[in-house]
C-alpha cells in the first residue's frame, strides 16, 4: 500500500473511530429480535480494546441483526475502558461468550451452532473493521435472491492452474462460483443448514488448517453442497479501525505461503478433487 494512500486510509479511520465512540457511549441503538441474522466475531489480546468500534458499527446498521455474539478466549477479560463500553453494548444486543480452549479466528463460527439452534445466518465479522451501515442489508438483499448461496463482500480465486499461489483478489467476471473463496476480514454469511460438526473438529483443524479458517468454511460448507458468491461484483476491503492496520494470521499465511499447504490437506480431509471446482453453477 502507498504511503499517501495509507495515510488518507489512516484519517478516515480516525474520523470513523470518533464517530462509533461517541455513538458507543450515547446511542440507545439495539438489535432486532427475531429475524434469524447472528453476527459472530472474536478478537484476542490488544485488540480487545478496540473491537467496540466493529460492534458499534453493526449496532448502527439499517438493517439490524437479531443478535451480536462476541467469543472470547477466557483469560481474555476486558478490563478499563473496553470494559465499560463493551458491558454498554450488551444492554442493547451484545453477548459475550467464553470459551474454555483458544482456537485463534475459529472462535468466530465454530461455536455458534451449539448456542442458537433457531439461527438462520450466521455471518462472520473481523475485529478491525468499519463496516458501512448497508453492509447487513447488502447480506438480506443477496439471501432474498438465493437462500442456498454462501455470500462474502471480498473474496479469492482458487485457481488449481496456478498452484494455489496466487490467490488472487475475485470479481464476478473472474470466477465460476465454485471456485470462490470468502475472506472473512469483509464479512460471510453462512446459511445455519452449510454448517456441520466438522465446523468444531478441533482436533483436524490444529492437525491440518490451524491458521486458515477461511480456507476450512470454505471447503466445509463446498462439501455440503453450497456455493459461494460475491454481493457485489467486485471484492471490497472495508475501512479497516486502528487496530486493522496490522495483521496477524494473513501475513503469516502469506509469507510463508501456508494457505497452499493447508488448503491440500483440508482437501483431503473433506474428500475433495479438482473436478469438484470445475463443475459449473
Amino acid at each position: 500500500m502507498k504511503l499517501i494512500t495509507k495515510f488518507n486510509l489512516a484519517i478516515r479511520s480516525m474520523r470513523l473511530s470518533a464517530k462509533y465512540l461517541y455513538y458507543c457511549i450515547f446511542s440507545n441503538t439495539t438489535c432486532n429480535d427475531r429475524n434469524g441474522f447472528i453476527v459472530t466475531l472474536t478478537t484476542y489480546g490488544s485488540r480487545l480494546n478496540f473491537v467496540f468500534l466493529t460492534i458499534e458499527t453493526i449496532l448502527q446498521q439499517q438493517y439490524k441483526p437479531e443478535k451480536i455474539v462476541l467469543w472470547l478466549y477466557k483469560n481474555d477479560q476486558p478490563r478499563g475502558l473496553a470494559r465499560f463500553l463493551l458491558n454498554r453494548q450488551s444492554k442493547r444486543g451484545l453477548l459475550i461468550k467464553y470459551v474454555d480452549k483458544d482456537v485463534r479466528s475459529y472462535k468466530k463460527l465454530s461455536f455458534v451452532r451449539q448456542c442458537f439452534l433457531s439461527a438462520q445466518f450466521f455471518i462472520t465479522a473481523d475485529d478491525d473493521v468499519i463496516y458501512p451501515s448497508d453492509w447487513l442489508e447488502g447480506f438480506r438483499k443477496a439471501v432474498a435472491r438465493s437462500s442456498d448461496r454462501i455470500y462474502c463482500y471480498r473474496g479469492r480465486i482458487i485457481s488449481f492452474d496456478e498452484g494455489y499461489t496466487q490467490w488472487n483478489l475475485a470479481s464476478k467476471h473472474l470466477f465460476h462460483g465454485d471456485n470462490l473463496m470468502p475472506t472473512g476480514v469483509s464479512g460471510v454469511c453462512y446459511p445455519a443448514r452449510s454448517l456441520d460438526d466438522r465446523v468444531a473438529d478441533f482436533e483436524s483443524i490444529e492437525r491440518i488448517c490451524p491458521y486458515a479458517d477461511d480456507i476450512w468454511y470454505k471447503l466445509l460448507t463446498k462439501s455440503n453442497g453450497f456455493v459461494s458468491e460475491l454481493v457485489e461484483t467486485e471484492s471490497i476491503h472495508f475501512t479497516p479501525s486502528l487496530s486493522g492496520f496490522r495483521k496477524g494470521l494473513e501475513k503469516l499465511n502469506v509469507l510463508n505461503d501456508l494457505n497452499t499447504q493447508q488448503f491440500n490437506d483440508s482437501m483431503r480431509y473433506f474428500n475433495l478433487t479438482r473436478d469438484d471446482f470445475r463443475k459449473q453453477d
